[in-house]
């Protein structure tokens, strides 16, 4: 199979790395307060949910939906 594009800046296991560890530090900043994850939908939405879940305290999440303003 014929490779797309070239070779990535940033591999998934480096991605996944950075994600736990983002995860990490977010649930030690926010312990004991109120967090909401505010994700942008058709943005980075599997981004969201695996930070998501790499975070070890409650947390409530939500959506907002953007869009252009450019004429079509």
């Amino acid at each position: 199979m014929e490779r797309m594009f070239g070779k990535p800046i940033v591999t998934q296991e480096q991605m996944r790395t950075r994600i736990r560890e983002m995860g990490r530090q977010i649930s030690i900043d926010y312990a004991g307060k109120d967090l909401v994850l505010v994700g942008v939908l058709k943005g980075a939405y599997a981004f969201y949910a695996d930070l998501a879940r790499a975070i070890r305290i409650p947390v409530r999440v939500d959506f907002i939906i953007v869009t252009s303003s450019k004429s079509r």
